[in-house]
């Protein structure tokens, strides 16, 4: 069973500098590590000392009233040394972090004793431990120590408080009205920093008797003369059992500190170890495939740039020989279908003029519907419909597949300029969207015309029949329904 316990002391003069030295380890505190300070940390007010701390408060209430007035509280917050065992330093950690909150939650509780002057977690002793002060400003805004101390049951509503706020983390608060006392911190430290002195007082032994001493008599003063010795000897030989106690604990408290240090530094050594292993084995394998994507990017792209190159001699020929196919050309498209996919890959990446721009500028008010686009003639009828840069008819008909074959299709089929031709759209498109943007449309309609071209021929060379009539550019196309609609 483990319990939370809580020391209140009352101060006023210069037991507040006192009290703050031994709070701040402004001062030697025998029963702290050195070499464990640095663990200590504020974790209310700042870097003034407590006296400071103090007065401001006071000074910002009005002054100290009267020269004997309670100027502060200084409470020991800390729970069972059992409760702290814990052999894993992180939990160990943990429960330290839990205890320290719920104690910072009763500090900062005006009911436990008014305003917090400064608060601090000292873990460079044996049991870790939180010591604050407070100044008992009352509701009123005065320094009032009665108020929240006046009387056992005051004292005993501030134990309580203590225990709620402790009763979270398991600990239970002490036997109300017990008679159990225990040594001051004050006294416990003087006996401590005392040097020890082993003498008995000669003035204070009984004197002989006068008369003539019986065996009896003899005896009987032996025995007084022991009693008072060992009552003379029995507060150095206190004084010595606490330093041997305090130098015990504190040799078995260092001892299992450097088991937990040695014990953490062997899984920390384990989990670097695991950890750049880990790491050296994604490099490695990470190494062979870049080694391995650097070498096939550069492979392919040999290829293509190879494939690339043939293409556009094969191309020529083509262009050359196209009405007089033989074998050969039949050879060569069989063995160039992925290098004409390839090109139809490359024609993608040309940027066309998008159809909804060129009918804007030919005057042709639309719809837009997400992505579609909706032109309607006489009576409100749909006469086109443009989706993913390609027109079709009212009758759902393929009319045109780029800009170029767009305008000419508008100015011939609705605006009936039977002689307008590819070249009068050409300069259409660069007088309204520059040269740069007509010269990729061309090329686009170019090289769909050349695709479109391949496929037929190679079609027919395989006895395939004819193609389907809704792949091929306008100029082929012209028997595929269309309707007039107005700008």
């Amino acid at each position: 069973m483990a319990f939370a316990i809580v020391g209140i002391a009352k101060q006023k003069g210069g037991s507040v500098g006192s009290s703050g030295h031994h709070n701040d380890r402004t001062r030697d505190t025998p029963n702290a590590d050195p070499e464990r300070l640095h663990l200590n940390r504020v974790l209310l007010g700042d870097d003034r000392n407590v006296s400071q701390a103090v007065d401001r408060i006071i000074e910002e209430h009005g002054g100290k009233p009267r020269s004997d007035s309670v100027e502060t509280v200084e409470f020991l917050l800390t729970a069972s040394p059992e409760w702290f065992d814990e052999p894993d330093p992180e939990k160990y950690q943990e429960k330290v972090e839990r205890f320290t909150e719920q104690a910072v939650k009763f500090l900062e509780d005006p009911r436990s004793g008014g305003l917090v002057a400064k608060v601090v977690l000292h873990l460079d002793e044996r049991t870790p431990h939180v010591q604050g002060h407070k100044v008992p400003i009352d509701p009123n805004g005065k320094l009032n120590a009665k108020h929240y101390f006046g009387g056992r049951a005051k004292m005993r509503a501030v134990h309580d408080l203590y225990a709620e706020y402790m009763e979270p983390l398991g600990l239970e608060r002490g036997k109300r009205g017990s008679r159990a006392r225990h040594e001051t911190l004050k006294r416990f430290y003087g006996s401590v920093e005392r040097e020890v002195e082993l003498k008995v007082d000669p003035d204070r032994l009984p004197d002989p008797p006068r008369v003539f001493f019986t065996a009896e008599a003899a005896k009987q003063y032996k025995l007084t003369i022991i009693e008072a010795t060992l009552r003379e000897l029995k507060e150095p030989v206190e004084q010595l059992r606490h330093q041997a106690m305090l130098t015990r604990d504190e040799r078995a408290h260092r001892v299992e500190a450097d088991k937990r240090a040695e014990a953490a530094e062997r899984r920390a050594e384990t989990r670097v170890e695991a950890v750049e292993r880990t790491a050296q084995e994604k490099i490695a394998a990470f190494e062979i495939k870049a080694t391995d994507y650097v070498y096939n990017v550069e492979r392919t792209a040999r290829t293509v740039l190879e494939e690339n190159r043939e293409l556009r001699g094969e191309m020529q020929d083509l262009r050359s020989e196209r009405n007089h196919l033989n074998e050969s050309l039949i050879k060569a498209t069989r063995e160039k279908l992925e290098a004409l996919a390839l090109a139809r890959t490359y024609s993608d990446r040309l940027t066309d003029i998008p159809m909804p721009e060129v009918m804007q500028h030919l005057n042709y008010p639309g719809e837009q519907h997400g992505q579609t686009f909706i032109y309607r003639g006489d009576h409100d009828v749909v006469a086109m419909r443009i989706e993913q840069q390609r027109a079709f008819d009212s009758n759902n008909q393929l009319i045109c597949r780029n800009s170029l074959d767009l305008v000419v299709h508008l100015r011939k089929n609705n605006e009936g300029r039977e002689q307008f031709n590819r070249e009068d759209a050409l300069q259409f498109l660069v007088e309204n969207f520059g040269a740069g943007r007509a010269a990729a449309a061309y090329t686009v309609n170019r090289e769909q015309a050349a695709i479109t071209q391949l496929d037929t021929l190679g079609r027919a060379s395989r006895g395939l029949g004819e193609p389907d009539r809704s792949q091929l550019t306008p100029e082929r196309g012209r028997d595929s329904g269309s309707r007039s609609f107005d700008r």
